[in-house]
C-alpha cells in the first residue's frame, strides 16, 4: 500500500525507500519489519547508532546517575584524576567516586594500563521496550541532579525546554523513532570523551500528562 502510494505521488528511488520506512515503522506487521524499516531511515540519513547494546552483567553502570559521570570525565584527563578532583566536580564523596571506579572496573568499562585508566566499551545503550528497573530509576536520578542544575547553573550554561501539547497517541512509535535519531545525531555531533572540557547530560522525556484519566 505504502509503495504504490509513493509510486502514485511519483517519489525518485530515495524517497519511496524514506516513504514506505517511515510508515513501516509505525505500521509493520512484525518487529521485523520495523527493525529493518529503522535501519533503512538510519542509513539515508547518515546515522548509524553510535552505540553498543548493554550486556546483563554492565547494568550496574546505571545503578548510580555519576557512574557514567565518572567514565567521561576520566576519559577527558587521559585516564589520570584524583580522586579528590572527581568527588568535587561532581558534587559527591570520594567514597562514591571510590565505588564509581570500582564498578566500572568490574564491568568491563575501563582497565588500569601504564599508570592511567583506559576505556574499553564504546557508549552502552541500555534500553528495551519494558526497561529494566535499574534504567527506570536511572532517569529518575538524572531528573533529579537535572531538577537541581535549573536551580544551580545559569541559564545560558544550560538549555531546558518544556512544552505541553496535544498529541494523537497512534503515533508514539514514530515520536521514538523521531527521538532515538536526535539523540544519535546529537551525541554523534557535540560528544567529545577524549577533548571536552565539562560533562554535560542530554535527558528527553515524553511523557503523557492524561494517563490518570479515562481519555
Amino acid at each position: 500500500m505504502a509503495k504504490a502510494v509513493a509510486a502514485k505521488l511519483k517519489l525518485n528511488p530515495q524517497e519511496s525507500v524514506f516513504f514506505v520506512s517511515l510508515v513501516e515503522i509505525v505500521h509493520g506487521r512484525s518487529l521485523a519489519v520495523r527493525t529493518n524499516a529503522e535501519k533503512k531511515l538510519r542509513k539515508i540519513r547518515g546515522v548509524s547508532s553510535i552505540y553498543r547494546p548493554i550486556d546483563q552483567n554492565q547494568y550496574d553502570l546505571f545503578s548510580h546517575w555519576y557512574q557514567p559521570a565518572v567514565l567521561e570525565l576520566l576519559m577527558m584527563n587521559d585516564g589520570i584524576l584524583e580522586e579528590e578532583s572527581i568527588s568535587h566536580a561532581l558534587g559527591i564523596s570520594r567514597v562514591e567516586v571510590g565505588i564509581a571506579i570500582k564498578c566500572l572496573q568490574g564491568i568491563g568499562c575501563i582497565k588500569l594500563a601504564n599508570g592511567k585508566y583506559v576505556r574499553v566499551t564504546d557508549h552502552l545503550e541500555g534500553s528495551s521496550k519494558t526497561p529494566k528497573k535499574v534504567i527506570r530509576n536511572f532517569h529518575k536520578q538524572i531528573l533529579h541532579v537535572a531538577g537541581q542544575g535549573v536551580d544551580e547553573i545559569p541559564s545560558e550554561k544550560r538549555k531546558s525546554i518544556s512544552t505541553i501539547l496535544g498529541f494523537h497517541n497512534d503515533q508514539i512509535a514514530e515520536v521514538r523513532n523521531e527521538l532515538d535519531l536526535f539523540n544519535d545525531q546529537f551525541v554523534e555531533k557535540f560528544g567529545s570523551s577524549e577533548d571536552g572540557d565539562s560533562v554535560y547530560a542530554l535527558s528527553i522525556q515524553f511523557i503523557r500528562l492524561d494517563r490518570h484519566g479515562n481519555a
